[in-house]
């Protein structure tokens, strides 16, 4: 899909850490995908009673990806399911997990931004979803507006914010949809338009 400087915001994606300090080495990654659904409940059928955490109101500029996964519950034995992703919104990037025991009082809920996501949270939504590769539309255009995003998104260092702006230019950038997603919207308001691709696994 191809991403106009002038165009507005991309809706969500058939699916869609926040800062992304070794994305110039994520080649390897694969994508991820909140099942397209609303925030405001991280996955439609959420438990009852797993609501202590508060989630923006669905809005067609929100992009999220995530994964529902089952473990063993420390406390009981029991059935513990787990939800956990990334997402979007006011121009910041989130993660996100909760989970509940089918068989005991326990359950917890947590969310941040501002820092890395954990690596347990995004490796499931790359392992569920796939990567998605970020590529400017026009290799030749100037690298001086992809180093301010850089800089500025991600709190890079001027020389890795050079050598991720190349990487870039030269051959893009690979992760999860939303980090992606973060990086060319930045992009998009200084007039730089991108490509964004699901690649196969």
């Amino acid at each position: 899909m191809r991403r106009d400087a002038a165009s507005a915001p991309l809706p969500i994606c058939q699916i869609s850490g926040n800062k992304v300090d070794r994305l110039a080495g994520w080649q390897a990654g694969r994508l991820a995908g909140w099942q397209a659904g609303r925030l405001a409940g991280w996955q439609a059928g959420r438990l009852a009673g797993v609501s202590a955490c508060w989630y923006p109101a669905a809005r067609s500029t929100v992009i999220t990806q995530g994964v529902k996964v089952t473990a063993r519950c420390d406390d009981c034995g029991g059935v513990l399911i787990v939800d956990a992703g990334q997402y979007i919104d006011h121009g910041q990037l989130w993660w996100g997990t909760e989970g509940a025991c089918t068989a005991c009082p326990n359950r917890w809920c947590e969310q941040d931004t501002g820092g890395a996501t954990p690596e347990e949270i995004r490796n499931a939504v790359l392992v569920e979803h796939g990567p998605a590769q970020l590529r400017l539309a026009d290799g030749t255009s100037s690298l001086v507006p992809v180093l301010r995003v850089l800089r500025e998104i991600l709190r890079l260092p001027l020389g890795q914010a050079r050598v991720m702006a190349r990487v870039l230019q030269e051959i893009g950038l690979v992760g999860t949809l939303v980090e992606m997603e973060l990086i060319a919207d930045a992009l998009q308001r200084r007039s730089v338009a991108t490509t964004i691709e699901a690649l196969a696994d």
